[in-house]
């Protein structure tokens, strides 16, 4: 239907492009008739947009998206109508950025080393303009060096090589995510913990974007949903028609909420556009879904 957006993200969140009143306008001149701004370990962008109170036909949720671990495995768990002014997330996000800042230095020795390119973290601190130096912003910063472009590692980045579609992202996935070359673990709570924390202030827990770690992997989901998930993003623009039919029947046969979103950040995923979701349900259809789900 292209009406309904649960999964946006703001300046609040590291790797986000856009302020508050810009998605305000944006999700308005997209025609959304109903929106979530999920932001990285943060709700500060949630309560902006209510400090702000801007005019608009659009319906907001408040939301947060959170990292957080399972078995040695990292996943985002969506937390929808949460209590964006609860203190807890005070202290979700200063945990998140102080073992985030930690973890900096490390990475990018790991990457350096590996890619014989000298990263100053001075640098890129500043090139970050007080944000956290994510792989984005490492791969931004290397792009704005032609020099760099004849680098074998490097040219799949530069406009025309085969990783330019989103090309800071795949940076990321290629060098720093998981079990990549330039990973460091950060500790971070467990899924359980943050099922609990989003329950606690009235929300429900979804996990976000599933195919992009669980490929389908049902005896991992079955073990997830019984942690205390009420749903599922089963439409996302990262899954393949497949994946979304796969997500939503599992929901529909385990009683999980369904939902739906794009990931906008803005110029870190250039290809993925507000409301770009891929759900066929109707935004009415959605909300009784996530109803459902609330505890």
């Amino acid at each position: 239907m292209g009406n309904i957006d649960l999964h946006i993200h703001s300046e609040y969140s590291d790797d986000g492009e856009f302020s508050i009143e810009s998605l305000v306008r944006q999700a308005h001149d997209a025609m959304l008739s109903v929106a979530a701004i999920a932001d990285h370990d943060s709700v500060k962008g949630c309560r902006e947009r209510h400090r702000l109170a801007l005019q608009t036909e659009v319906r907001w949720i408040d939301a947060i998206e959170i990292s957080c671990m399972h078995d040695d495995r990292q996943y985002h768990l969506l937390g929808y109508h949460i209590d964006p002014f609860d203190s807890r997330f005070d202290q979700l996000e200063e945990n998140m950025r102080r073992n985030e800042t930690v973890a900096t230095e490390e990475r990018l020795n790991k990457l350096s080393a590996y890619l014989a390119v000298a990263l100053p973290l001075e640098t890129l601190t500043a090139f970050a303009k007080g944000k956290l130096v994510t792989g984005e912003v490492i791969c931004e910063w290397l792009l704005s060096d032609e020099n760099n472009r004849n680098h074998p590692l490097l040219r799949p980045y530069f406009p025309g090589g085969k990783r330019d579609d989103n090309p800071l992202v795949n940076f990321y996935w290629d060098f720093l995510s998981q079990d990549k070359v330039a990973y460091v673990p950060v500790p971070q709570p467990s899924l359980a913990e943050c099922i609990r924390l989003i329950h606690a202030v009235g929300g429900i827990a979804v996990l976000a974007h599933p195919g992009n770690n669980l490929h389908e992997d049902l005896s991992v989901l079955d073990v997830l949903v019984k942690l205390g998930l009420d749903g599922i993003e089963a439409y996302s623009s990262y899954h393949s028609e497949i994946q979304n039919v796969f997500y939503a029947t599992y929901a529909l046969n385990h009683d999980l909420a369904i939902t739906c979103g794009s990931d906008y950040h803005g110029k870190t995923k250039p290809k993925i556009k507000l409301g770009l979701t891929h759900c066929p349900l109707s935004a009415e259809e959605i909300l009784v879904n996530m109803e459902r789900g609330r505890k």
